[in-house]
C-alpha cells in the first residue's frame, strides 16, 4: 500500500503502525511529513512497478509549491523518475498493453507513452480525478470537488471547468468519450477511488462506524 504521510509504500502488519518496504531514494528520512505526496502505485505481475508523487522533494509538504507541474511518475524497482511535468497525477493503472494515469490537477484521463516520453490526453473532465479501475474497453473513473480554501483551491481544472462535480463517469477507450455518468447530489463531495463490481444489480454500501462487533 502507499503510505503518503510517510512518503514510503508499506505492507500492513498487526504489530506494528507501518511496515515499510521502499521509498523513492529522494526521500532521505521516515518521518510522517508528507515530503513529496506519494500517493498512486501501478502494479505489474503482482508486483509494484510505478508510483506517482506531487513532487520530487524531501521536506515535508514541500511538494505543495509545485503541484501546477511538479508531479512525478517513478520506477520503483530503479527508483528513478521516467516522467516529469504532471499537474497532482493520481492512479497510474495497467491495461491492455498501454500505461494510464490521471492528471488531476486538470482533470485529465491520459494514456503514458515512455518510449516518447509522452502524456497524451484521452479526455478531460470536470472534476479532480482520483481512482481509475478498467472494465474491458471502458475506464471508470472518480471525480471530485475541490473544496474552498483547501490547498488544492487555485488549480487549472478550475479555470477550464465553470463547475465540479463528484460522481463516477465511464468513458469509451477507443474515443474518448463519455458513455455513463453517476453524480453525488448530495451527502459526498470526495471520492479516493473506485472499484467495479461485475454482476451486481443491487449493490450497497455499509458505515462501518455504525456496524456493532459481534
Amino acid at each position: 500500500m502507499v503510505n503518503t504521510r510517510f512518503s514510503c509504500l508499506s505492507k500492513l502488519t498487526d504489530q506494528y503502525n507501518l511496515l515499510p518496504q521502499w521509498h523513492p531514494p529522494f526521500v532521505t528520512k521516515l518521518v510522517s511529513e508528507d515530503c513529496c505526496h506519494l500517493n498512486g502505485l501501478a502494479i505489474l505481475d503482482g508486483k509494484p512497478k510505478y508510483v506517482t508523487a506531487h513532487g520530487e522533494t524531501d521536506v515535508g509538504g514541500a511538494w505543495k509549491s509545485g503541484r501546477a507541474n511538479g508531479g512525478i511518475l517513478l520506477d520503483v524497482k530503479t527508483g528513478q523518475t521516467v516522467m516529469r511535468n504532471f499537474c497532482m497525477p493520481h492512479s497510474p493503472r495497467y491495461h491492455e498493453g498501454r500505461w494510464w494515469a490521471l492528471n488531476s490537477g486538470r482533470g485529465e484521463l491520459c494514456v503514458i507513452d515512455l518510449s516518447r516520453g509522452s502524456l497524451d490526453v484521452v479526455c478531460a473532465l470536470p472534476g479532480y480525478v482520483r481512482g481509475l479501475f478498467f472494465a474491458s474497453d471502458v475506464a471508470i473513473v472518480g471525480l471530485s470537488k475541490i473544496r474552498t480554501s483547501h490547498l488544492f483551491d487555485g488549480l487549472p481544472l478550475q479555470q477550464r471547468f465553470a463547475q465540479l462535480s463528484c460522481a463516477v463517469v465511464a468513458i469509451a477507450l477507443d474515443s474518448g468519450r463519455e458513455v455513463g455518468h453517476f453524480e453525488f447530489t448530495d451527502g459526498c463531495e470526495e471520492l479516493y477511488d473506485v472499484q467495479f463490481i461485475s454482476g451486481s444489480q443491487r449493490t450497497a454500501i455499509a458505515n462501518l462506524a455504525r456496524c456493532e462487533t459481534p
